[in-house]
């Protein structure tokens, strides 16, 4: 870099001429330009990851609340039908008492009710139709797998009972490796036809999925769901579920 200064000095005029290298400060002013321009840059996709974060988590709220819907109403619904279905005299009283609380359930919060107390639920409801589920094991020590569990096995039931006609429902959950299973089978109608899966079962594909985990579906000898999450009791733990 190039200065021109003029100077007088004893009634004489001078011209200073003095020359700087300036090279690296140039280089220096040039890279802090262009990491602010990345900064601005960086900041504005941060911004915008936030945003569809907010929408994500909008959505994810709003798939889980439908799912827990047609859970929870499906699970109803079945056991009404059945009570009508197989009672010449029916029983009113009965048919009230799973109505109430529905609302309730519907709107319930997943911290309200802890994973052991909605199986016996689920198992209490069935009963009232002579449906017996029998559990085996222990739910995951993890809130969230226990939750899975407990909304996979509602809906398993649910379709045993209005499907397959099932009376007899076997639950087995175990903690092998370091992997959770969870085996499902009744013993309602055979299927001798290959399974084209309704919503039920998608429902469930989709929930394990979301846990990286796999749903495989037996026929023979008996109806079985077969499913296996990965994590065992390294997830966090935690106390309750709705």
């Amino acid at each position: 870099m190039f200065t021109k200064t003029d100077i007088s000095l004893l009634m004489k005029n001078y011209i200073h001429i003095s020359v700087a290298d300036i090279s690296q400060l140039w280089e220096l002013t040039i890279k802090l330009q262009l990491q602010d321009q990345e900064l601005r840059r960086k900041s504005n996709e941060l911004k915008e990851t936030i945003v569809n974060l907010h929408i994500l988590s909008k959505q994810r709220e709003i798939d889980n609340a439908k799912m827990r819907a047609h859970d929870i109403l499906g699970q109803r619904l079945t056991v009404m039908l059945r009570i009508i279905q197989n009672e010449d005299n029916l029983d009113y009283d009965l048919l009230t008492s799973l109505t109430r609380g529905l609302l309730a359930e519907l709107k319930a919060e997943q911290s309200e009710t802890s994973p052991q107390d909605e199986l016996e639920s689920i198992q209490q409801i069935f009963a009232a139709i002579g449906v017996d589920i029998k559990f085996e094991g222990d739910l995951p020590a993890s809130t969230k797998q226990a939750c899975l569990f407990v909304d996979i096995i509602r809906e398993a039931s649910t379709n045993a009972v209005r499907h397959g006609f099932a009376s007899k429902i076997n639950i087995k959950s175990e903690n092998v490796c370091n992997n959770y299973y969870l085996t499902i089978s009744n013993n309602g109608h055979i299927i001798t036809t290959p399974i084209i899966p309704g919503s039920g079962i998608k429902i469930i594909r989709k929930k394990v999925s979301a846990h990286s985990g796999t749903v495989d579906i037996m026929l023979q000898p008996l109806f079985t769901l077969s499913i296996v999450i990965p994590g065992g009791d390294s997830v966090e733990e935690g106390t309750n579920c709705r």
